[in-house]
C-alpha cells in the first residue's frame, strides 16, 4: 500500500532520503574520544603534588606540637596542611595563629589558626598567602584572640619562630 503524498514525511517530500543513525564507527570514535578526555583529566588532577614542597616542625622541649606542610606546583604554594602533635593544646584564652615571615623584613602574612586534637587541618592559600610563602624562610606562631588576629597583622604575643625548609 502506498501512502498518499500528503502523509509522506517532509524529507521524503523534498526529495531527501530519510535520516540514518550514525555509523557504528563514528559512535565508537566518539566514545573513545570521551574516554581519552577523561583520562587526560585524571592525569592532570594527579599532577598535583602529593608530597610537601616545604615543611616546618613546631615543637617544645616536651615534644611535637605541630607539623606544617606546604604543597604546591612549580614553586608556588597552593595549600597548607597542619598536623597537630601530641602536645598541641589550646591556650586558656584565644587561639594560636600561623604567620609567614618574609625574608629581609616586611609584614607577616596570616596563614591560619592552628588546629588541636587528632585530625590534621588543610586549607587552600589565597594569592596574598602564596606570594608571602614564596618570600618566606620562617614561620611564626602567635597567641591571638579566638578565631585569629582581628587585623591583618599579628596582635598577640609571638610564641614560636621556626624555619620553613624545602623538601628535597
Amino acid at each position: 500500500m502506498t501512502l498518499p503524498k500528503s502523509e509522506m514525511n517532509f524529507a521524503a517530500q523534498q526529495g531527501h532520503p530519510p535520516r540514518r543513525p550514525l555509523p557504528r564507527q563514528l559512535t565508537l570514535a566518539l566514545g573513545v574520544l570521551f574516554l581519552a578526555g577523561l583520562a587526560v583529566l585524571a592525569l592532570w588532577h594527579s599532577l598535583e603534588p602529593h608530597r610537601a614542597s616545604q615543611v616546618a616542625t613546631i615543637s617544645s622541649r616536651a615534644g611535637l606540637i605541630w607539623q606544617v606542610e606546604v604543597y604546591g606546583r612549580s614553586g608556588r604554594a597552593q595549600r597548607v596542611r597542619v598536623r597537630p602533635g601530641a602536645f598541641a593544646r589550646p591556650p586558656a584564652a584565644g587561639d594560636y595563629e600561623l604567620w609567614a615571615l618574609p625574608q629581609g623584613g616586611g609584614k607577616p602574612a596570616a596563614l591560619g589558626v592552628l588546629p588541636y586534637g587528632a585530625h590534621a587541618a588543610q586549607w587552600p592559600l589565597n594569592p596574598t598567602q602564596q606570594q608571602a610563602l614564596a618570600r618566606t624562610a620562617q614561620l611564626a606562631v602567635t597567641l591571638e584572640p579566638r578565631g585569629g588576629s582581628p587585623r591583618t597583622q599579628p596582635s598577640g604575643t609571638e610564641v614560636f619562630i621556626v624555619p620553613l625548609l624545602p623538601v628535597s
